[in-house]
């Protein structure tokens, strides 16, 4: 468990020759920031279109691609890293090859433009959730290019989304939601949060903290087990775009209209972040063997199924009288035995849908169970402290 009791410090300060900074991110191993500009610097969108890459240690290692008919407002890495996505003015979000740039899909849906997309990590490596100005959050499958799910219920356009397992955060207006996707409803709301519009929010990769940041010039850390502000924090001179937690959860940085990156330590603990980071890893080392468990076994029980049907269909066969006979026999069985693999693939499909309910409903009431041991735990340090303060008066008194 994450504990954030200290105020986080002030690490390191990097400038970006005047220029505003429009979003940050932190590479998989924590060692390099990444930000967007109206030029672009490492992967970063730009108002004429392009996405621009670049590794800081090749000098002069910079490509590019045209992603987009007009500015590209949002680009993220999925959580292998092999593709990553970008979402713009032109009402579309695009996959593309981490590799060889080349393009995989598009998706269109929104009504006007999207200034914010992103994959949704953990268990749903299969989503990816975008943000538009048309006031509304999509939920998007890569298998199908499709909506499954849309949240409307917003007063102003929706300037940043994040995602962590199946929760969902947005800031919209003075306005930052919680949703659960699997419940497809808001499980919490904080406004207003900030004094002025927010416009970035970041999960911390432990799933109990929440970053925000806003006009007002302030960064917010959030508690979402006690569901309260933090810590609140200060040392940009003009808006704040952008705020992300590093993948280690060991650091966080904040950006702004003011030109400059400022990264913090969040004083949490080397031994927590090394166990973390172990975990982390053996996460992302069985991801794709957890995705294409399913579709595997199911063909495998498929298989098997069709070949003990055609086993017992030739030990049924004996009584038959003559070759003829058992050739129309052997034919009509064969056309039964199809049908019933055919039924045997039907079922198979919905006994998986159906774990795949009873799954969800058990990570559901685990999360909810973790959440209550967290909050009665520190109920019961609060109690302790107030029992021992007691008892000093007590004793005091008593002398």
């Amino acid at each position: 468990m994450f504990k954030l009791e200290k105020e986080p410090e002030l690490n390191q300060i990097f400038e970006n020759e005047k220029k505003p900074i429009n979003e940050i991110k932190f590479s998989p191993n924590s060692e390099m920031i990444g930000s967007t500009s109206e030029e672009g610097q490492i992967i970063s969108s730009s108002k004429d279109g392009l996405i621009y890459f670049c590794v800081p240690r090749v000098q002069g290692n910079l490509s590019q691609i045209k992603a987009h008919f007009s500015a590209c407002r949002s680009v993220d890495f999925s959580q292998t890293g092999d593709s990553f996505l970008s979402s713009g003015n032109d009402k579309m979000i695009k996959i593309w090859d981490s590799q060889s740039h080349r393009f995989i899909q598009s998706f269109s849906g929104h009504k006007n433009s999207i200034p914010t997309c992103k994959f949704c990590k953990g268990d749903f490596p299969n989503l990816i959730v975008s943000g538009s100005t048309d006031k509304t959050i999509a939920l998007w499958d890569l298998r199908t290019n499709k909506i499954i799910n849309s949240f409307e219920n917003n007063k102003f356009a929706i300037n940043c989304v994040d995602s962590f397992q199946r929760f969902i955060a947005s800031c919209s207006g003075q306005t930052i939601n919680i949703y659960d996707i699997r419940m497809g409803k808001i499980i919490q709301r904080y406004y207003p949060s900030h004094n002025s519009q927010v416009l970035s929010v970041n999960f911390h990769p432990s799933g109990e903290y929440l970053i925000s940041s806003s006009l007002d010039m302030t960064s917010k850390i959030w508690d979402i087990v006690e569901g309260q502000v933090k810590f609140t924090i200060s040392g940009h001179k003009s808006q704040i775009n952008s705020s992300t937690f590093s993948l280690n959860g060991k650091y966080f940085a904040t950006a702004g209209q003011d030109s400059k990156i400022l990264l913090w330590d969040t004083l949490i603990d080397d031994s927590i972040i090394e166990n973390f980071n172990q975990k982390q890893f053996q996460e992302k080392t069985n991801l794709k063997k957890n995705f294409s468990f399913e579709k595997k076994h199911s063909k495998k029980l498929s298989k098997n199924l069709s070949k003990n049907n055609l086993e017992n269909f030739n030990q049924n066969q004996n009584h038959l009288i003559t070759y003829s006979q058992q050739n129309i026999l052997n034919q009509e069985n064969e056309n039964e035995n199809e049908n019933e693999n055919e039924n045997n693939s039907i079922l198979l499909k919905k006994i998986y849908e159906k774990l795949d309910g009873v799954m969800s409903q058990l990570s559901i009431i685990t999360h909810s169970s973790i959440l209550f041991e967290k909050r009665l735990s520190l109920l019961e340090e609060r109690v302790d402290k107030l029992t021992e303060g007691s008892n000093l008066k007590m004793n005091f008194l008593s002398k």
